[in-house]
């Protein structure tokens, strides 16, 4: 029970504004209605519990976005810079090619 106190309260912290203020503020009030032992608030004043954080499933979710957001990008750009210059060269022979037929 108290592993998922601990949890929860890193689990809220990581993604409640209000509650990181209140952590800061004053630690005992907002951990109070979480069974922590005296070793787990320990834990929790001297940020032990940030590795915990990195692997929360909402922190993960947005570096992954973050990473296929860039990746993306990247390949539309590179497709779409392919593609006009393909174009453009293509229109250039073109317009060259008639140019000296005339």
């Amino acid at each position: 029970m108290s592993k998922q106190a601990l949890e929860q309260v890193v689990r809220k912290a990581a993604t409640d504004v209000r509650f990181r203020a209140q952590l800061a503020r004053d630690f005992d009030v907002a951990v109070k209605p979480y069974k922590l032992t005296t070793a787990e608030k320990a834990q929790l004043r001297t940020g032990a519990g940030a590795g915990e954080a990195e692997n929360m499933p909402e922190r993960l979710a947005a570096r992954n976005t973050a990473r296929n957001t860039a990746r993306n990008t990247a390949r539309n750009t590179a497709r779409n810079t392919a593609r006009n210059t393909a174009r453009n060269t293509a229109r250039n022979t073109a317009r060259n090619t008639a140019r000296l037929d005339s």
